[in-house]
């Protein structure tokens, strides 16, 4: 698992963060995060089945450039609404192939987090974890912020 604060310059994180949270953003109502976890979300998704999926693609390019994957598999964007207290939205792996790696970018400060194994780590503006898909991990919901958006992104790096 890899952590990095500050990942992308601020010019670029405040315009992904700006147009993400502006009220003219499309969000698609999930009736669960995960199968069988009664918690839900607002999603976008930005790349799936091998095709773009949304304008909001280059949007993503100062994440992507820093990525810089050999293959995508899969771009969303989550938003986790506040609860009373910080739910978890349920454990599962993205991918059951050791290849790939999973990045989750955090948009806003919040007590909500990324839980992979045992690990927690907590949403901050502009940091990304990066970690193997087929690791067990979480989000979970916020109690301190109206939401809490991540930046999910499925890939095939070079390195492989």
């Amino acid at each position: 698992m890899k952590i990095i604060k500050n990942f992308l310059e601020e010019k670029d994180y405040k315009n992904i963060k700006e147009t993400i949270f502006s009220d003219s953003f499309p969000w698609y109502f999930y009736e669960q995060s995960v199968t069988n976890i009664p918690v839900s979300q607002f999603v976008h998704t930005v790349f799936w089945k091998q095709k773009i999926s949304s304008n909001a693609y280059n949007l993503l390019d100062p994440i992507l450039n820093k990525l810089n994957p050999l293959t995508l598999l899969k771009i969303k964007v989550n938003l986790n609404y506040k609860t009373e207290t910080v739910i978890e939205t349920g454990e599962h792996t993205d991918i059951d192939n050791k290849n790939f790696l999973s990045a989750v970018f955090f948009l806003n400060n919040c007590d909500g987090y990324c839980r992979i194994k045992d690990k927690k780590v907590y949403s901050e503006n502009n940091k990304i974890v990066i970690f193997n898909s087929n690791e067990k991990h979480t989000g979970t919901t916020t109690s301190n912020s109206s939401r809490r958006i991540v930046i999910n992104i499925i890939y095939l790096p070079y390195e492989s």
